[in-house]
């Protein structure tokens, strides 16, 4: 059995990458901003396999309650032995060259808050001595364009 959290989980391929790797009678914690599209999410898994999940409303980028979700989503789920980080933004590459505040919430999102969370993971699991953490990026990450960093 998994105890698995997926951070950003009404996404696309958050949704699709959790369906293939759940089994039965796993436990799940989705967390998301839209509670609405959570417990759609939500009950698409519980009528797809026997598993328990959980679901906590929380925006993954804000910095300041990171560590709070962290600790909610553990209390409901124990340690994970599974991580996904599916979210991110793709920002206006001319807003963020030309507006300090748009760069600084870019980062915020895409980086920081990304690199907070996995830190909290993997110290859990670190401390557990097993787990899996899978952070999924756009290609954009990979292969650089003019139009964005």
């Amino acid at each position: 059995m998994n105890r698995i959290m997926v951070l950003g989980a009404t996404s696309s391929i958050a949704q699709m990458t959790v369906r293939k790797l759940i089994k039965d009678g796993d436990q799940i914690c989705l967390l998301a901003r839209d509670g609405a599209a959570l417990d759609i999410v939500a009950a698409d898994l519980k009528a797809r396999h026997q598993v328990t999940v959980t679901t906590r409303v929380a925006d993954l980028a804000d910095l300041d309650a990171i560590a709070d979700n962290y600790r909610e989503a553990t209390a409901d789920l124990g340690p994970p032995t599974l991580a996904l980080l599916a979210y991110g933004s793709l920002p206006d590459q001319a807003a963020t060259e030309s507006d300090p505040a748009a760069a600084k919430q870019a980062l915020t999102v895409n980086f920081t808050s990304a690199c907070l969370w996995l830190s909290l993971l993997a110290q859990d699991m670190e401390q557990a001595g097993t787990g899996t953490l899978v952070a999924i990026s756009s290609v954009a990450a990979d292969r650089g364009r003019k139009s964005n960093y």
